[in-house]
């Protein structure tokens, strides 16, 4: 169970984890320079080795490195390596004393054990992940996405009363257009939903100018095909893509034909010379909104 919900404490490098600076350099000298170093791989968008290197400033200087561990939640959370969102969290709580930042310590202290645990159905993980949710609540109980994550660590836990009543608070504390608020409501409806991959949000406009969402294809059978305008095994796949499409036409399918071509306007030039599969859709076009 890899989970696309991060919430909406952080999604992007350039956001602060918090509302206070704790951007305090490291003290030790070492520190300072694997420090320096992951800064300049982060603005060069390497992110896995701005990681290395901020793991690395952080156990230079004791493990009191905070815009270090800073750094590892919140780079952990857009690569999904919850090992690095555990050891970034895990050191923030102690170190922090404001209880909303203490509060979303905890928060994704639990959410890397709820997805590390998840993935091999690990309880004493996913025990621990509603720990430390109970601990965020209980510091700060206005963080909606704490509710429902601890729903889904509950929901894992085959505990579906208590699931349920995690998942009515956030309803409670989320507006109704939200997609993570009707996803709360189905969970509530049927909490076995919960311990399964469910899609995740996204917003998607095709070449011809159709929005895509979950909400649009709810209820069909969806055939996502990856292909690039340099492969050619791909586009021999092309006719019988074109065959299933014509064959399901009147039925709830729906066939997504995603280009992975780093080029917006060569891959818009390209498929107005082929008849392409499917509603069709570029990963470089709509890397703003969504990332395939």
């Amino acid at each position: 169970m890899r989970s696309a919900s991060i919430g909406v404490l952080v999604v992007c490098l350039a956001a602060p984890l918090f509302a206070q600076d704790l951007a305090a350099p490291p003290m030790d000298k070492r520190a300072q320079k694997s420090y320096q170093e992951a800064q300049e791989q982060l603005q060069k968008r390497n992110q896995r080795l701005a990681l290395w290197y901020f793991r690395d400033a952080n156990k230079q200087d004791g493990g009191h490195c905070l815009p270090c561990q800073e750094q590892m939640v919140r780079i952990g959370l857009v690569i999904k390596d919850w090992k690095a969102v555990e050891n970034g969290a895990s050191g923030m709580a102690p170190e922090v004393h404001e209880p909303k930042q203490q509060a979303v310590a905890h928060y994704y202290l639990g959410l890397a054990l709820l997805n590390e645990g998840g993935d091999d159905h690990q309880n004493e993980l996913l025990t621990h992940a509603h720990d430390e949710f109970s601990k965020a609540t209980s510091l700060y109980p206005q963080l909606a996405d704490v509710f429902f994550e601890d729903g889904r660590a509950l929901a894992q836990l085959h505990k579906d009363d208590e699931a349920k009543a995690e998942f009515q608070k956030y309803v409670a504390m989320t507006p109704e257009g939200q997609f993570k608020h009707r996803r709360a409501l189905q969970f509530i409806s049927k909490p076995e939903l919960a311990r399964v991959n469910m899609v995740p949000e996204f917003a998607i406009v095709a070449a011809d100018g159709r929005r895509i969402s979950p909400r649009d294809l709810a209820g069909k059978v969806a055939l996502v095909y990856f292909w690039g305008s340099s492969c050619e095994t791909c586009m021999r796949a092309f006719p019988r893509l074109r065959e299933i499409t014509k064959k399901f036409e009147n039925q709830p399918f729906v066939l997504l034909s995603v280009s992975i071509d780093y080029n917006p306007a060569g891959w818009r030039a390209y498929i107005e010379t082929i008849v392409y599969p499917g509603c069709s859709i570029s990963t470089a076009s709509t890397a703003s909104s969504h990332r395939l």
